[in-house]
């Protein structure tokens, strides 16, 4: 699957911790993430990932001696780093390692560094605006006489920097094993918002820059086909629509149960905002079993008379985050338009 990752960091509330993110895929993050991840409002709406300073997430996958695109919105405050000491944005990494990084100047402007802010090898021109988001997008081969790197703003297609023949690389190793964003500054917090991340390879779009993204997050706003586990109180859709975009998430407060294997709970969902393209859908949850012995769940997700499956996930006796991507529609097994997005019904199953 050549898209890795994508986020909106809605779910991030007070209530959000290190395990919950890692279950849904994140490998390193350092605690002032979400210890500070209330702390910065998305650029739409809803929450951003931030921190107090310079601190990680970083998403791994299995060795890509391919190239890597990562798309994030970035916010900047009034504040800069000091002269000669970049601050750090986004970077290909391999291990915890830094292989080549994106970085933002004392002059607001972007610069791309091999292995530590030390070695900057290039600086844009281009000054950040303070205060605002700006959508970057960072592309780079990993090598250490053939590698590449280009750097976007805001979706244009014509790059702020851009290079070839180059060594991109800081370890041994001709490849990047993982994405990884930083937030937070040394006398602020900054921020991602809408992020995502390729790795080339498969079938378009996703090999190649998807241009100036929004992950939107739609709460559950009705009942769907399927009402079947049990509802603590009031019906199974009020257990479930604590969107996280005025609510944080209120675990055993409201939920609903099942011990039965095969029940199903679909709901409908609330519409996009506008016409956007449609990449991907993904189905979050929360869940947690309240009983010894093994249980499972799954996601759900219905379009038109088809409806896909997510893989099987074995529950915690602590909630845990889950989340699975639909690349396609369940119903055309073709790419999602905005029609078919609003007219779905997401759930859960219990296996």
């Amino acid at each position: 699957m050549a898209l890795r990752v994508f986020e909106g960091f809605d779910m991030l509330n007070s209530g959000t911790t290190l395990a919950q993110m890692q279950n849904r895929g994140w490998a390193n993050i350092t605690a002032g993430v979400t210890n500070n991840s209330i702390n910065l409002a998305g650029r739409f709406g809803g929450k951003a990932m931030t921190g107090g300073n310079q601190d990680l997430v970083r998403f791994d996958v299995a060795a890509l001696a391919t190239a890597g695109v990562m798309g994030s919105a970035h916010f900047l405050l009034t504040n800069v780093p000091a002269a000669g000491t970049p601050w750090r944005i986004m970077e290909f990494t391999d291990g915890a390692t830094c292989q080549l990084g994106l970085g933002v100047t004392n002059a607001r402007q972007l610069c791309v560094y091999r292995g530590t802010t030390a070695t900057v090898i290039a600086t844009g021109t281009t000054a950040l605006l303070s205060n605002n988001w700006t959508y970057l997008e960072f592309k780079a081969v990993i090598h250490n006489t053939s590698g590449t790197y280009e750097v976007r703003i805001n979706g244009s297609s014509t790059p702020e920097l851009v290079a070839t023949g180059q060594n991109t690389r800081t370890t041994a190793n001709n490849q990047l094993t993982g994405f990884q964003w930083i937030v937070g500054s040394g006398s602020g917090n900054t921020g991602h918002d809408d992020i995502y991340a390729l790795d080339t390879t498969g079938a378009a779009p996703f090999t190649d820059y998807l241009g100036e993204v929004r992950v939107q997050t739609l709460a559950p706003s009705g009942a769907g086909s399927s009402t079947q586990w049990t509802p603590l109180s009031s019906t199974n859709v009020s257990n479930v629509d604590d969107t996280l975009l005025s609510n944080p998430f209120d675990q055993d407060a409201t939920y609903n149960s099942s011990s039965t294997a095969g029940q199903i709970d679909l709901f409908a969902v609330q519409d996009l905002s506008g016409t956007p393209t449609v990449y991907a859908v993904a189905v979050s949850w929360d869940a947690r079993k309240d009983d010894a012995g093994a249980r499972s769940v799954r996601a759900k997700l219905k379009s038109g008379a088809t409806t896909g499956n997510g893989p099987t996930k074995t529950m915690n006796s602590s909630y845990t985050s889950y989340q699975d991507v639909f690349l396609t529609d369940p119903n055309t097994a073709a790419a999602w338009t905005g029609a078919a997005v609003n007219a779905i019904e997401a759930g859960y199953e219990n296996i």
